[in-house]
């Protein structure tokens, strides 16, 4: 009884490993999530950390861009803010102001998401930085323009108690002070 008791747990434990997301499927998901431009998905991949970092790099952006009267300001609010209410988006919370960030951005930008949808993704694998980050690795191969473009892409997860969640892209960590450099250039 002892034993079978043991050889119930241990299976149990086993199944409980077996369905647990590994990081390629959390890139896999948020990466789908792109394509279909649903931005709530792709949000909810998101670890709450990184959240919280884009909107407190990304709101002093929006009081620079409505305190500037400079063309470079109008572009910022229009294209990145999608000219909606900053104070208002400023009260939300982390996760609803990047996925309000996410729909305006993508709405202005089509061909983010076009060039997406018809990308071809190949997991290659991941590399552990630690026990609670990772780095997956994939290549992606998109159609612009009559042309077939490869980049090897890298998404960085981290652990968000057991669950693994994305941490922000190279181009989002960077986009508060790009748009801060925009609004600063005469």
């Amino acid at each position: 009884m002892k034993i079978a008791r043991i050889l119930f747990v241990l299976a149990f434990f086993l199944a409980t490993l077996r369905a647990a997301e590994t990081p390629e499927d959390v890139a896999v998901k948020q990466i789908a999530a792109t394509k279909a431009a649903n931005w709530e998905d792709y949000t909810a991949c998101m670890h709450p950390k990184a959240l919280t970092h884009f909107k407190d790099s990304m709101v002093p952006v929006g009081d620079a861009a409505v305190a500037a009267d400079t063309p470079a300001a109008k572009r910022i609010l229009d294209r990145v803010f999608a000219n909606q209410d900053v104070g208002k988006l400023k009260s939300a919370p982390p996760a609803e102001y990047f996925k309000t960030f996410m729909q305006n951005w993508s709405a202005k930008n089509p061909g983010f998401v076009q060039t997406m949808k018809s990308a071809k993704i190949q997991m290659l694998g991941h590399a552990n930085e630690s026990d609670t980050q990772v780095h997956v690795v994939y290549r992606t191969v998109k159609e612009a323009r009559g042309s077939k473009i490869t980049n090897i892409d890298v998404v960085s997860l981290e652990k968000d108690g057991d669950k693994w969640k994305c941490m922000l892209s190279d181009e989002l960590e960077n986009l508060a002070s790009n748009l801060l450099l925009q609004l600063r250039a005469k």
